[in-house]
């Protein structure tokens, strides 16, 4: 059977219904503890009184068909017996209905009904006074079960049932059950930061991770080159002394590289040969040749 469902437990983004239906399913489970411990209460007496023989509306009436009251107004033996069996029957769908099978409960709500009805209009014995009060609170006691009901097969569809705890966003609260569910959410979000602030400070520190060893080791490699050049002079192909110096213009950077610079210099072939241009007459020997 399909229910109307109630506006205010229907789902929202980001778990804010919640807090909402928490608040809802603890006052369900409310009434629910409330019809139980009543019902197991009054099961009992009315079972004490079955053992005085005292005829009581609903639960005595099959032992009534089979007993004729008209003169003692009391039960037998063998009717009082099974009119004390019959009363387990509500003390069980007490039980029952406190679990998640609600439709007990809302049965106990007609049968509380008939009881009181019943009594009013129907006179048994002296005892129907007791069967009154009996009915009467019983139905005060049963009746928000018929809007909870409902609510509870909602619940039991919506998306995080039955805990309802995974989140919890503020917002004011309009309704009954929302007053509750605000302060029992906010105890819940105090303890799981505290959790949470233990757990980071129990949380070892990350290593830091080691240098890659290849550009330390270039460096280092480029170091001691730099050292050894600038503790050594080099001769270049010209013979001057650069010791390790950069020189200045750009002309003869190229003489200061590492890959034309010698440690050795070694001697001009035919030095008597030779002479700059400036003498060029001069000083050619050996050739038959005259410059111009």
């Amino acid at each position: 059977m399909e229910f109307k469902k109630n506006p205010e437990l229907a789902e929202k983004p980001n778990h804010l219904h919640y807090p909402i239906c928490r608040g809802r399913l603890d006052a369900i489970k409310a009434t629910s503890q409330d019809i139980m411990t009543y019902t197991m209460v009054t099961s009992v007496i009315l079972a004490l009184l079955s053992l005085v023989q005292a005829p009581i509306h609903v639960v005595g009436w099959i032992p009534l068909m089979y007993t004729d009251i008209s003169e003692s107004r009391m039960l037998g033996n063998s009717g009082a017996i099974i009119q004390a069996l019959i009363c387990i029957v509500p003390f069980v769908m007490g039980a029952l209905g406190y679990g998640n099978r609600k439709f007990f409960h809302v049965i106990l709500f007609f049968y509380y009904m008939l009881m009181f009805g019943f009594s009013i209009f129907i006179r048994l014995s002296a005892f129907d006074i007791i069967s009154v009060f009996i009915g009467g609170i019983g139905l005060v006691k049963t009746y928000p079960i018929l809007s909870a009901y409902p609510d509870f097969k909602q619940l039991r569809n919506t998306e995080g049932y039955p805990m309802f705890i995974e989140t919890y966003q503020p917002q004011p609260y309009k309704t009954k059950y929302g007053q509750a569910a605000a302060a029992r959410y906010d105890q819940l979000k105090k303890q799981q930061m505290q959790q949470n602030s233990s757990a980071q400070q129990n949380k070892p520190l990350p290593q830091q991770a080691q240098p890659f060893a290849g550009p330390e080791r270039r460096k280092r490699a480029f170091d001691r080159f730099a050292e050894r050049k600038a503790g050594t002079v080099d001769v270049d192909i010209l013979g001057n002394s650069t010791a390790g110096e950069v020189p200045a213009d750009k002309s003869s950077a190229l003489n200061s590289m590492p890959g034309l610079s010698v440690s050795v210099s070694a001697p001009v072939a035919a030095p008597d040969r030779f002479c700059p241009p400036r003498n060029k007459d001069n000083c050619i020997k050996d050739s038959g040749i005259k410059l111009r």
